[in-house]
């Protein structure tokens, strides 16, 4: 005898899966600048950034378009295709080079996109390279994205012009050029926009100072690699109105004559504080670093310590209840803790923790406040990875114990990762860039394919923030 249910059982899967994936684009908009139509627009402005100063500079310059009466959109350079590139004239692109010569994730893949591309002749383009001269291929990404345009016959308002770590003198003369270029072109209102100078806000940040009310070393049985837990409150009324979201950074100035060291902040407004989890840092000599030294050494209870936050919105919480995989290593931890402390205080419950450390003995900060959101049910699971300890804890219903790196893990755990992300769940990660993160970021193309891979990335669903 024939039966409806089995067919009424497979059309209610298919409605849900229809509406996940409703749910998974809807999101995917959110997280996404509006984009205007390409034909009505005056400029393109696309930038590649992994710590948020690019993104800042492309939001600064697009904002300036738009008051002087110019119709300009902004992009990722991710997001730049053949459509956008062959109705546009005009072409600011500001690219930031990470690490050793790579791409900002959000620039990723836009140079194999961009051997797909057709030839653009009518294009006149300018690139802007933010990158550190300590690195051997200083904006070593933002030369190749220039080559790039002029291969495909674009052409060049000037050379690439570089800056190093937002110096003052370089962005003014950026600036300069910026706004001759406006006025040689004699576009509408073109020569009403003034002549700036560099952001004080990017390139000469304004610092606070912050008491030190509290220092405690989380492995001091370890014998080496020390981490210190930091918490620091506000030492003047008005600071009491900064705020930050979970991902931003702590810019901690030690010297006049040091650059400053960024921190990922470890805890959110609501706490009334301003937490780091630092690890001293030597030199080959047994020196301790500048930033670390003072901060975990030599800075005495309630001196005061000159940070300036800086916002980092590839790194920021997502907008909804999606279940989150956070996975990290090391004081990585850090912004980890910031997005589960976030998703405790709203009721997000739907969390999954892969960190990994040295010794399962020494190296468990956070253990007790971990250990109650597991028991609670805001942590979902808990995966503590050891690459030092054959010998590890029975663990439990919701904390497993694991020898060896968090990426192996994964890789171990590849059912589970597929199983979170069919339900829509966003990636966090937050660590070492070498290892730890490159080591994931394999296993996520080796069990995703670089067309998911790249989708994960520009639907906001894969977020790093690696140093």
């Amino acid at each position: 005898m024939l039966t409806y249910y089995p067919w009424l059982q497979a059309s209610a899967f298919v409605l849900a899966y229809l509406l996940f994936c409703v749910g998974c684009y809807r999101r995917y908009q959110r997280r996404q600048p509006a984009l205007s139509s390409v034909s009505e627009l005056d400029w393109l402005v696309a930038y590649a950034s992994q710590s948020g100063q690019a993104h800042a500079l492309a939001e600064q310059h697009t904002q300036q378009l738009r008051e002087a009466g110019l119709r300009s959109q902004l992009l990722t350079l991710n997001q730049l295709d053949g459509e956008w590139l062959q109705r546009s004239t005009r072409l600011l692109l500001i690219v930031s080079t990470y690490g050793e010569g790579d791409p900002p994730d959000n620039g990723r893949f836009f140079l194999r996109h961009a051997r797909q591309l057709n030839a653009l002749p009518s294009l006149q383009f300018a690139v802007l390279g933010l990158g550190d001269r300590h690195y051997a291929h200083f904006c070593a990404y933002a030369e190749q994205v220039f080559q790039t345009f002029v291969s495909l016959g674009a052409k060049a308002y000037r050379p690439l012009h570089t800056i190093d770590q937002l110096h003052t003198e370089q962005l003014n003369h950026w600036y300069a050029s910026w706004h001759d270029w406006l006025v040689a072109e004699g576009q509408a209102h073109g020569d009403n926009i003034e002549r700036p100078t560099s952001n004080r806000a990017l390139s000469n940040p304004t610092y606070h100072p912050w008491r030190l009310t509290e220092r405690q070393c989380v492995n001091e049985k370890a014998g080496e690699n020390f981490s210190y837990l930091l918490t620091l409150r506000s030492s003047i009324p008005e600071q009491q109105a900064l705020t930050w979201q979970a991902g931003d950074i702590a810019q901690v100035k030690v010297s006049d004559h040091q650059p400053s060291r960024d921190y990922t902040i470890a805890s959110v407004p609501e706490e009334g504080h301003l937490q780091l989890f630092v690890r001293e840092r030597r030199n080959e000599h047994g020196t301790l670093g500048l930033a670390s030294g003072y901060l975990c050494q030599h800075a005495g209870m309630w001196d005061s310590v000159a940070i300036a936050i800086r916002r980092n919105p590839s790194f920021h919480p997502v907008n909804d209840d999606s279940p989150l995989i956070l996975i990290g290593n090391g004081t990585g931890l850090a912004g980890l803790r910031a997005h589960l402390m976030h998703r405790w205080l709203r009721g997000a419950n739907a969390n999954w923790l892969i960190y990994g450390e040295r010794d399962v003995r020494f190296d468990r900060p956070y253990q007790e406040e971990l250990a109650h959101w597991c028991d609670s049910g805001h942590i979902t699971r808990l995966d503590w990875v050891f690459s030092r300890s054959e010998t590890l804890p029975a663990g439990d219903s919701r904390q497993y114990y694991h020898h060896g790196y968090v990426q192996q893990m994964l890789l171990q755990q590849a059912d589970t990762l597929h199983e979170w992300l069919a339900k829509g769940a966003v990636i966090f990660v937050c660590g070492s860039r070498d290892g730890m993160a490159a080591g994931v970021d394999d296993v996520l193309l080796e069990q995703l394919g670089a067309e998911e891979v790249e989708q994960l990335l520009a639907a906001g669903r894969y977020c790093r923030d690696v140093y």
